[in-house]
């Protein structure tokens, strides 16, 4: 099934011409089996900051009561999705022959430009969240496709709308190709699945205190004989714009080496912190998403950088290195320190994201070297890699708690966690046959 109006991809070339359709519209459906609850037996442990008698924050924990769902199957559900969207392209070039260099091998520049627009929708009419996803998308750092089949993660479709408008160009110097491209790319993502506290005291309200905007969660105030009431429904949503440049030299047996370099500049946010990042989809300190707000979204460098290369070395040797570098990201963490106490004395807190101060976030440089034997009807390959070469230090965690009624923590900022790997070796071998 193919929806949306058609694209077209047009080459101009001194003169001859050549025009490509496309149709990116697609219909996709799944039968799969769906439970109404999980049975499992849990402990909810509950964490409260309060100010100690000496005047400092203390951390109080309180374990609620064991609960017990009950497994109930309700057989088959037919889970649609619809996709909609249009690719747009067209090319020109250009020859300039009077661009001519003894010194530097010059024998003229040919340049090729490619703007295009590409535009994805998508309707399902189940969310991720209503069945156990098996084809589930991972994320990564690197830009997954809006075009079907080459997003092939089918359970995790859910609604979206991208659009994405860039300019791919190639230049033809010293008989090689470069590849380089432009591009901005805006996703906004909604109805992402939530999890709320649905417990209310006896007369509707969330909190103890009226007016209050923080702690005394009714967790003891779940339905009687059955514990604490959680509800599900659809509200995370995220919104991030994107500027995406890349050059590239592609390897060919000619020339014998190759290179790509890109840069990506990010503006994410989300209504719920650590949604992207460690998935997070509960939110147990407010009665609504709404109270949480809009944050910058966590986990999300503002810049990128990689550079990668291959070249072919002695011996038959397949030489590579990778650099990584990029800003620091923001953390998720909570400020008691800033609004005034409620009627009790208690502090108020809201979330207040932590950004490292430090201007590269991360950074990473990578060797490896392989080489293949071939024995007739079999080959082996052996691969050397050494990972992150300089032992760089990569900070991944810190005591994320600002402090509480005006006296600030005299932890917050420290390094809790260092992110994988330090320097590594690792060898590693395949075999394939004909």
């Amino acid at each position: 099934m193919q929806l949306g109006p058609r694209a077209f991809d047009l080459v101009q070339d001194r003169g001859s011409r050549r025009c490509q359709s496309q149709a990116p519209g697609a219909a996709v459906a799944r039968i799969t089996a769906t439970f109404d609850e999980a049975h499992f037996f849990k402990t909810i442990d509950q964490t409260t900051t309060v100010i100690g008698p000496d005047g400092l924050p203390m951390t109080v924990k309180s374990t609620t009561q064991q609960q017990t769902e009950t497994l109930v199957q309700r057989g088959s559900l037919f889970r649609a999705a619809v996709t909609a969207g249009f690719e747009a392209s067209f090319k020109f070039s250009r020859a300039y022959e009077s661009v001519q260099s003894r010194t530097w091998g010059l024998d003229g520049l040919r340049h090729i430009v490619e703007p295009y627009m590409d535009a994805s929708f998508v309707y399902t009419n189940h969310t991720p969240g209503d069945i156990y996803q098996f084809d589930r998308y991972v994320p990564s750092t690197q830009v997954p496709p809006i075009d079907f089949p080459q997003f092939n993660s089918i359970d995790s479709l859910d609604n979206w709308s991208i659009i994405r408008l860039g300019v791919r160009n190639r230049f033809d110097l010293w008989n090689q190709s470069w590849n380089t491209s432009a591009a901005v790319s805006y996703v906004e993502s909604k109805d992402g699945i939530l999890f709320l506290l649905g417990n209310r005291r006896g007369d509707g309200s969330f909190r103890l205190i009226p007016g209050d905007v923080w702690g005394d969660s009714p967790f003891g105030n779940g339905i009687p004989g059955l514990g604490t009431f959680i509800t599900i429904s659809n509200g995370i949503e995220s919104r991030a714009t994107q500027l995406l440049l890349s050059a590239e030299k592609p390897y060919t047996n000619e020339s014998k080496w190759g290179m790509t370099i890109a840069y990506t500049y990010s503006d994410a946010q989300e209504n719920r912190t650590n949604a992207g990042l460690f998935d997070e989809h509960s939110i147990f300190d407010y009665p609504t998403i709404d109270g949480f707000g809009w944050h910058t979204a966590t986990g999300v460098p503002k810049h990128r950088l990689v550079a990668t290369g291959i070249w072919d070395g002695p011996w038959e040797l397949s030489l590579s290195a990778k650099l990584l570098l990029q800003s620091p990201v923001e953390f998720e963490a909570l400020n008691c320190l800033t609004l005034p106490p409620d009627a009790s004395g208690d502090p108020n807190c809201f979330f207040d994201n932590f950004k490292p101060d430090t201007t590269i976030g991360r950074k990473q440089f990578d060797l490896a070297a392989s080489k293949g034997f071939d024995l007739g009807d079999f080959t082996i390959g052996l691969r050397a890699d050494v990972l992150n070469v300089f032992n760089w230090n990569n900070a991944d965690g810190y005591q994320n708690f600002r402090g509480a009624a005006g006296v600030p923590s005299p932890d917050f900022g420290q390094v809790t966690a260092y992110r994988q790997p330090t320097r590594t070796f690792k060898l590693s071998f395949n075999v394939s046959w004909r």
